[in-house]
């Protein structure tokens, strides 16, 4: 139901500006998309540059680190860290990169982290 998603969006001044820099993000993506810089012309079915993790790449740093933490407490409330290999070190570790700006963790179409 879109009316309760923007609901929602409309209580919290964090997520509306996180709303606000995706669609941002995506529109310069659409408009600079060009043979020269992305290898494509966009077309009806594809926006090169457009996939969600490649639209939080192009986001503010602190979009970045909550995007990175909402998928960090995921694998933590899913306890998928053993099956992933991952050490409580290594877990750690994997935090402080992701909220110190290091690097950026999101989740994709199925769920999983990368």
């Amino acid at each position: 139901n879109s009316n309760a998603v923007l609901e929602c969006i409309g209580r919290s001044a964090e997520l509306k500006a996180l709303f606000e820099s995706y669609s941002v993000t995506f529109h310069q993506r659409l408009v600079s998309a060009s043979p020269a810089k992305a290898g494509m012309w966009p077309n009806d079915v594809q926006v090169p540059l457009t996939m969600y993790g490649e639209v939080v790449l192009g986001m503010q740093q602190w979009e970045q680190k909550f995007v990175g933490s909402k998928a960090l407490e995921k694998l933590d409330t899913n306890s998928f860290l053993p099956w992933l290999g991952l050490s409580n070190q290594r877990t750690g570790e994997l935090e402080r990169e992701v909220l110190s700006g290091q690097c950026v963790l999101v989740e994709n179409s199925d769920g999983q982290a990368e």
